[in-house]
């Protein structure tokens, strides 16, 4: 894999077959077409961001098979962040598969253990822990920054949702949820299952931004030295 972003991307290898499942689907789609795989017997997570694959014959000359904006290496092994600074196949620098939302956790074991990962149409230019990676050019305080948590107000009744809603919303109430990438707002994101149905999570949009607060989990970091604003 060539990276665009190399001096922010971990060389790999990348487990990566040709017929892999991209975000959005075929070639010519649209948007992050991320790439997602875990090698269960290591215990790496690899993450690709915008990958497209080299058509066969300019792969011997140009030495790569696909090309991406970024990727990153997890170890599920260690609690190790990205270098500050760094980007990963998430603007925020965090990992994608460990804010998502699965069918197992929600339909299956109804119970989700981990904070999630969200999405703001504005985010300051600044990030705190555990993003390690600014974007943007909003220095307004009053816009979150990239890594910042929100979580669900103890109060907040989940039990007038939908039996799937009501999974997130305790998860919310407990773990919250980590702005990782610009996006919609209050955009909460879940690995693809056949199982999925919209309509069963759609009352999740009921619960306004107002019944969020904001953790206090330390400093942010800026693009300059001044955190003034």
């Amino acid at each position: 894999v060539s990276f665009l972003y190399a001096s922010e991307s971990d060389a790999g290898p990348y487990p990566v077959a040709e017929d892999i499942p991209v975000e959005g689907g075929c070639t010519q789609s649209q948007g992050d077409r991320h790439i997602i795989t875990i090698d269960v017997n290591t215990c790496l997570l690899y993450e690709l961001y915008h990958t497209s694959s080299i058509s066969p014959e300019y792969r011997s000359y140009l030495g790569v098979g696909m090309v991406a904006d970024s990727g990153a290496i997890f170890d599920f092994k260690t609690l190790t962040l990205r270098t500050s600074g760094w980007t990963s196949a998430d603007a925020a620098g965090l990992p994608i598969f460990a804010g998502l939302v699965t069918y197992e956790e929600v339909v299956v074991k109804k119970q989700i253990n981990h904070a999630l990962r969200f999405t703001a149409a504005r985010v300051q230019r600044a990030f705190m822990a555990p993003a390690s990676h600014l974007v943007g050019s909003i220095n307004d305080p009053s816009v979150p920054p990239l890594g910042a948590r929100f979580r669900l107000s103890s109060v907040y009744n989940c039990n007038n949702l939908k039996p799937s809603s009501a999974v997130v919303c305790v998860a919310l109430k407990k773990y919250g949820m980590i702005l990782a990438d610009i996006g919609s707002n209050w955009y909460i994101s879940g690995a693809p299952h056949p199982g999925w149905s919209d309509v069963e999570i759609s009352d999740l949009s009921t619960i306004p931004g107002t019944a969020f607060e904001v953790v206090d989990t330390g400093s942010k970091i800026c693009h300059t030295d001044d955190c003034s604003y």
